[in-house]
């Protein structure tokens, strides 16, 4: 019997943790190493994918409890508010 889980499943787990919370660095090393521990591609996609729709949905739940609190609080929810300027960042040209 192990003494704990084996490699593969604590990189698929460390992987999928960075990913859903947006963490900046390492998914590539991680996937490297998944693969080179014989982890199917497939996998190592399904548990990003797994990991970000967890991201997705968290973002969204957080995103309605601030719009319910604002709109109960202040009467109106950050999709009524208008930026200033016509570009993508609030100023009148694109900041790409």
């Amino acid at each position: 019997m192990s003494n704990g889980l084996h490699d593969s499943i604590l990189d698929l787990i460390t992987l999928a943790a960075r990913v859903a919370s947006n963490h900046p660095g390492g998914d590539v090393c991680l996937m490297e190493r998944l693969a080179a521990q014989g982890v199917p591609a497939e996998h190592i996609a399904q548990t990003i994918k797994l990991a970000r729709n967890v991201r997705d949905e968290a973002n969204q739940l957080f995103d309605e409890r601030v719009d319910t609190r604002m709109l109960k609080k202040l009467g109106t929810t950050p999709a009524a508010a208008t930026l200033p300027g016509h570009g993508c960042c609030g100023t009148n040209t694109c900041c790409n």
